[in-house]
């Protein structure tokens, strides 16, 4: 972290989407306060499960649905999302690729025929 913390914004996105960056520096740079920089580590194949977990419920959008839509994004945070009142967030978690059964099966009964017809 010490090599990009204090640099810039390019910097920061840079490690932030790298596959190669190391799991500690994607998980700092998870609460980064620039979105832009969240919304990389999101997308990040290699993000671990504690920076998915902190952009599952971050104050911006796509970084938020970015975070959901991950394989990597932890089945405990999936499970605690099918429950959210926001609809899209309701159809990103039934339509990972990394749903747990039992989610997917709660979430067939979902009242909007968005998320259950997923």
């Amino acid at each position: 972290m010490g090599q990009i913390q204090g640099r810039g914004l390019d910097a920061r996105q840079s490690a932030a989407c790298s596959p190669s960056s190391p799991p500690a520096v994607l998980e700092w740079l998870a609460r980064d306060p620039a979105k832009q920089v969240r919304r990389w580590v999101a997308g990040n194949s290699a993000s671990p499960s504690v920076a998915l977990e902190l952009l599952a419920f971050d104050s911006d959008r796509q970084a938020r649905q970015a975070a959901i839509s991950h394989p990597g994004c932890p089945p405990t945070v999936l499970e605690r999302l099918a429950h959210d009142s926001d609809l899209s967030v309701r159809w990103t978690v039934a339509q990972n690729s990394s749903c747990p059964p039992a989610v997917l099966g709660r979430l067939a009964h979902d009242p909007d025929p968005g998320v259950h017809g997923s």
